[in-house]
């Protein structure tokens, strides 16, 4: 075989590599796609019921007679929900960078579509967290009576 023959059929075979990887990336992009919109619909599920939690205990308060700290439940979700937008925003930096991925594959709208449904939701967790704070305090009978000293009002809290 001649030089150039063997340097033909040497690009033949890059270029049939690089479809083969191509075609595999464009499947890892589907796949991807695939569940950060499935993500994307959970996050915005749960986004549009605190909106609705949020404006019934707005509207109507909340009363706890069963000992169930919902203030902890919704500071430990918002959290953990904290977490998730950390890690979705440093995807959505790293998809940003790859050289891989074009706008046209949609990867970084959607890595970036989730991290912002994400930082709502982390906001009105702590919204509930705090209402819920808020009506319960409201509906704790306060203390009538005079403190004459800081043992003392600490000794009432008990």
């Amino acid at each position: 075989m001649r030089t150039t023959e063997t340097r033909e059929l040497s690009a033949f075979g890059r270029l049939v590599q690089n479809r083969s990887r191509n075609l595999s990336l464009l499947k890892l992009i589907e796949t991807t796609l695939a569940r950060l919109d499935e993500q994307l619909m959970e996050v915005q599920l749960a986004n549009d019921a605190a909106d609705r939690f949020i404006a019934r205990i707005k509207e109507h308060g909340i009363t706890i007679d069963d000992g169930t700290d919902l203030v902890a439940i919704f500071e430990d979700a918002r959290d953990q929900m904290s977490e998730f937008y950390r890690v979705t925003n440093e995807c959505h930096i790293s998809v940003a960078a790859d050289a891989d991925l074009s706008d046209e594959d949609g990867i970084v709208e959607a890595f970036a579509r989730l991290a912002d449904e994400a930082a709502e939701l982390h906001n009105k967790l702590n919204t509930l967290a705090w209402l819920i704070g808020e009506s319960i305090a409201d509906g704790e009978t306060p203390i009538e009576q005079e403190f004459t000293s800081a043992d003392a009002l600490f000794a009432a809290l008990r």
